[in-house]
Order: structure tokens, then C-alpha cells, then sequence
């Protein structure tokens, strides 16, 4: 049989045992819930941190997209104006042309021409031609060769050249330089490069 001594260092011992596992296990419990909450506070950080390195580069983009936006009008803008000032040089030098030929005899027998050849537009109707008023002098001699009934306009707005009216309808033949440079202009942007 064991002495009281013995019995109370048993005893002793298993109080103390006990105590070391309780203690153990709320040690161990408490180490748990500092991981599960420091994982928390980790998730925590890392989605903030998320949304903040979101919301930059969201702005960065904007502000890219804006400048990209702003280069690109500017850009057209120079060339807007440059393609303009090449097609004011460019026509310019092409009226400067054409004020020079009409002033020679060719012009006279181009008109004459354009006249004869636009008779067979208006059938049995016949024809009206329209002249610009800087070729008003060509008028009777237009009426005289070909036979036709011509109108002086009251401006230059067609720069030369002819426009054919078939007489008792609505057909208009627009033979005038100014028809042709609006033409020679468009295909001269599309054969430069020059379009937006």
C-alpha cells in the first residue's frame, strides 16, 4: 500500500498533469484562432489592396486612353490643315489654268464642241446651255454654230466650261469645270492618302 506521502505526490502529479494539458490545449486553441484571424486580417489587406491596385490602373488606363484620344485629334487636326492648304495650292495653281486657256482660241472651240457634242443629250427636246458669265462673249457664237438656246449666268460659279439643261425636263448635264474640279478634288483625296 503506498503512504500518504506517496499518494499525495500521485495525486500532486496528476493535478499538475491535468493542469499542463488544459493549459497545453488552451495554448494550442489560442494558436489556432491567432492563425484563422491573422488569415482574416491577411485576406483583409490583400483585398484592399486589390480594389486600391484596381482603381489605379483603372484611372492610369483612362488617362492613357485620354491622351491617346487627345494625340489622335490633334494629329488629324495638322492633318486637316495641311491636307487643305496642299489642295488650295494645288487648285489654286489648276484656276490660274484654266483662267489662262479660256483667254486662248482653244477654249472657244472647246466650248463649241462640248455644245455640239451635248445636242444628242436632248433628242427631240433640244437643249439649253448654260455658260458662266466670264463666257458671255461665246454665247452667239455658241447660239450661231450648234443651235442650240444658251443662258448666261450671273456669276462665275462655273468657272468655265458648260451645263446642259434638255429642254421640257428635269435633266441636268453638269458639264462645268467646277463639276470637274469637285470630282478631280475627291479622287485627289482619295489617291493622296490624304483622307480621315
Amino acid at each position: 500500500m503506498l503512504s500518504s506521502e506517496e499518494k499525495l505526490q500521485r495525486f500532486s502529479e496528476s493535478v499538475y498533469q491535468d493542469a499542463q494539458n488544459q493549459c497545453n490545449a488552451l495554448i494550442e486553441e489560442a494558436k489556432k484562432k491567432a492563425s484563422a484571424e491573422t488569415d482574416i486580417f491577411e485576406t483583409e489587406c490583400l483585398e484592399a489592396a486589390y480594389k486600391t491596385i484596381k482603381k489605379q490602373m483603372s484611372v492610369i488606363l483612362r488617362t492613357a486612353n485620354e491622351k491617346v484620344s487627345k494625340a489622335e485629334i490633334e494629329s488629324k487636326s495638322a492633318l486637316l490643315l495641311k491636307r487643305e492648304e496642299i489642295m488650295k495650292e494645288v487648285f489654286t495653281g489648276v484656276l490660274q489654268k484654266i483662267s489662262a486657256w479660256k483667254q486662248t482660241k482653244d477654249y472657244e472651240n472647246y466650248l463649241l464642241d462640248a455644245a455640239e457634242k451635248a445636242k444628242n443629250l436632248g433628242g427631240e427636246n433640244g437643249i439649253t446651255v448654260y455658260l458662266t458669265l466670264s463666257d458671255a462673249q461665246f454665247a452667239p457664237r455658241i447660239e450661231e454654230a450648234c443651235g442650240v438656246k444658251t443662258v448666261v449666268s450671273d456669276t462665275d460659279d462655273l468657272i468655265g466650261g458648260i451645263c446642259v439643261l434638255v429642254n421640257n425636263t428635269n435633266k441636268v448635264f453638269d458639264l462645268s469645270f467646277a463639276m470637274r474640279l469637285s470630282e478631280a478634288r475627291e479622287e485627289f483625296l482619295k489617291s493622296s492618302g490624304l483622307t480621315l
